[in-house]
């Protein structure tokens, strides 16, 4: 079962490409900060997808690395968590850059939970 207390763990060890970025967030903050690491989990996961759209979709690790991140939020957003399903709406769903051009694409390979927190998010 998926907790706000074991999430981050099972993230770092379902997607190994997030330990540095990681790192980096505990070295510039001295512990986990989960709502702004998650705005930096926010913005890799765009740049993941966006640098597969980008390879005209050759580089299927960066997509693995989105697609990975994206099942264990879907999984997480209906955990029965209050505290890590306002994460993942606040802190994820939230920072999702709406104005980029892959956003209705990214959105797309969302699960059911995310593209319903996305709608809520989105006003639709």
């Amino acid at each position: 079962m998926l907790t706000h207390e074991n999430f981050v763990p099972e993230l770092l060890k379902a997607v190994p490409a997030l330990v540095p970025l990681y790192d980096e967030h505990l070295r510039d903050n001295d512990e986990l900060l989960p709502h702004v690491f998650f705005g930096e989990v926010t913005r890799f996961v765009e740049a993941e997808h966006s640098k597969f759209c980008r390879t005209a979709h050759t580089n299927d690790e960066h997509l693995r690395n989105a697609q990975n991140i994206i099942a264990l939020l879907d999984a997480a957003i209906v955990s029965g968590d209050a505290d890590l399903e306002n994460l993942i709406g606040a802190s994820f769903v939230e920072s999702l850059d709406r104005d980029n051009p892959n956003y209705l694409h990214l959105r797309a390979l969302f699960g059911p939970a995310l593209r319903k927190e996305c709608r809520h998010w989105d006003g639709e």
